[in-house]
């Protein structure tokens, strides 16, 4: 009997001591620490007492993006010029008038017909905006007729008409005009008895002379003495303002320089 509660303490006194082993192992085995990462980052350090701790670095700003090149300015084509106008023309009818003004005295006696003469343009030629001719430009002329008269009623006689215009541009134009005459005044005075003296003188001649041949040479000495007896000379004073008249139309083409 005495035997059989040895043997049942004894089994109790290992169960209890197994169980005490295994709660000793499961409490070794919650306090173990956890085994941390290989690749985790060490912890920063602490800093010492009265340091300010350590700011982080900043974070790198992400490159910025290149701006895209700017565009190569258009090249802007200079404007097209006008259009070159067409030269203007202009008819100068018959009838129209070219008003000059002499520029020097014309004189029976002092010019011949056929004498050609210059004058300048007393008032423009014009056709709308268009100045054909300029006041003042040139003007060609010549004496169309010199007549220095006849011996008793006869006047001495000047005609005289234009042949040419310089234009504004400076081109030069050919031109017919009507004549425009000067006639003399007629002898007067003294000079109309000198010139019946003269007559008589010369029939007296022929009568002395006697017949048909007496009565020529007598004819002959009048005439001379008719000739020295002779009226006014006609004559056209210089600055004299004269308007003449185109005979016949010119076409006149302004010319581009």
């Amino acid at each position: 009997m005495h035997g059989n509660s040895s043997t049942l303490h004894r089994r109790r006194a290992r169960v209890v001591l197994a169980a005490i082993a295994t709660a000793a192992i499961a409490t070794a085995a919650c306090s173990k620490p956890e085994s941390q990462p290989a690749s985790a980052a060490p912890a920063a350090e602490a800093p010492a007492p009265g340091e300010p701790a350590a700011s982080a670095p900043p974070a790198e700003a992400p490159p910025r993006a290149a701006p895209p090149p700017a565009a190569a300015p258009v090249a802007t084509p200079p404007p097209a010029p006008p259009p070159t106008p067409k030269p203007r023309v202009a008819t100068l009818g018959a009838g129209q008038v070219i008003t000059i003004r002499t520029t020097r005295e014309l004189s029976t006696k002092t010019v011949e017909t056929g004498a050609p003469f210059s004058a300048v343009l007393e008032e423009p030629i014009t056709s709308g905006d268009w100045v054909i001719a300029a006041a003042g430009a040139k003007v060609d002329g010549r004496v169309a007729e010199a007549d220095k008269g006849g011996r008793v009623k006869g006047k001495a006689n000047l005609s005289i008409e234009l042949t040419g215009l310089t234009l504004a541009d400076g081109t030069k134009i050919e031109v017919v005009t009507t004549p425009v005459s000067h006639e003399a005044a007629a002898a007067k005075g003294k000079n109309a008895a000198k010139v019946g003296i003269a007559a008589g003188a010369g029939a007296g001649i022929g009568a002395l002379a006697g017949g048909g041949k007496g009565a020529a040479i007598g004819a002959v000495a009048g005439a001379g003495v008719g000739a020295l007896a002779r009226g006014e000379s006609a004559e056209i004073p210089a600055e004299s303002v004269i308007a003449f008249e185109l005979r016949s139309p010119v076409t006149v083409r302004e010319q581009k320089r």
